[in-house]
């Protein structure tokens, strides 16, 4: 990038030139997407956690924490989905890959072509899947194989699981979803989706989305009161009376290349001890400790 001075015989205090060279710097950032071995050279030893939505909110407030109490530490976290966080961890884009999902045989591949590396897998929480109705609908309880049809499109009417008589909407998250991943590999145990199908970007648009259409039905994080939380298998779905047996539980993770260092390191070993996992039980999600204190 150049910076051109159309005057005659005019030298800008080197003042001015600084400034101008720190503002040029910051677009190169932002343009460059801020990759980590440009983040390294502008800001040092700088941490880039990019992937699922499911997780976004969470991993901010958790490098928020941690920032707290670890000064002169560089760290970002971004979105996208966990397709795009592994993605960017294969092109060395990320020092951390956020995934509501497993890393699937194809990426594990790529990074031992790229790193000679299969990559290392972080849980650092548990998490709650949430079927959504409307709660206009009679519905209240549906077998993991009714809704495991509903989603491969095999069910179609909700008269068809005891409720009145009128077509499911259903509504589905993007394909880079690790949710989306994790119900297709776990619950449709790897059939392929139905046709037709609604889709919306995170649970706040799903919630939206479901009260709107009292024959609609899609699935989150959020334990929303605003709509029906439906039973699995007779399992309630109701925040605190969630027991282990509830089907649509699983694990989040952080993937890393191979074994972390430096403050990658210092930042997963702080987010599985105490103090992360009181940030995660405090942020809605289930710790792997049951004593955070």
């Amino acid at each position: 990038m150049n910076l051109l001075i159309h005057r005659k015989s005019y030298r800008a205090p080197n003042k001015y030139i600084k400034q101008a060279l720190i503002l040029l710097t910051g677009f190169a950032c932002v343009a460059m997407s801020c990759r980590p071995e440009t983040m390294r050279k502008e800001h040092g030893a700088a941490v880039l956690i990019s992937g699922s939505s499911t997780m976004i909110e969470l991993n901010q407030k958790l490098v928020a924490e941690f920032l707290q109490s670890h000064h002169g530490v560089e760290i970002f976290a971004k979105g996208g989905g966990s397709t795009v966080g592994f993605e960017q961890l294969i092109k060395g884009e990320c020092n951390i890959a956020s995934a509501s999902r497993p890393i699937q045989p194809s990426e594990t591949r790529r990074l031992a072509q790229n790193y000679n590396a299969l990559g290392l897998a972080h849980r650092i929480a548990k998490d709650v899947i949430y079927v959504y109705l409307h709660p206009a609908n009679p519905v209240q309880d549906l077998s993991r194989a009714q809704l495991a049809d509903i989603y491969a499109g095999t069910i179609k009417d909700w008269a068809e699981v005891g409720g009145n008589e009128g077509q499911i909407t259903v509504y589905n998250q993007s394909s880079n979803s690790g949710t989306r991943s994790y119900l297709q590999t776990q619950l449709l145990e790897g059939r392929e989706f139905g046709q037709n199908q609604a889709h919306r970007n995170n649970s706040t648009e799903m919630i939206d989305a479901i009260m709107a259409d009292t024959l609609g039905i899609g699935f989150g994080r959020l334990p929303a009161a605003s709509v029906r939380l439906c039973a699995i298998d007779g399992v309630s779905a109701l925040p605190g009376l969630i027991s282990d047996d509830y089907p649509l539980k699983r694990y989040l993770y952080w993937y890393t290349v191979r074994k972390p260092s430096g403050q990658t390191k210092q930042l997963i070993d702080w987010v599985m001890g105490p103090q992360g996992q009181t940030v995660i039980a405090e942020s809605g999600y289930i710790p792997l400790w049951v004593d955070t204190q």
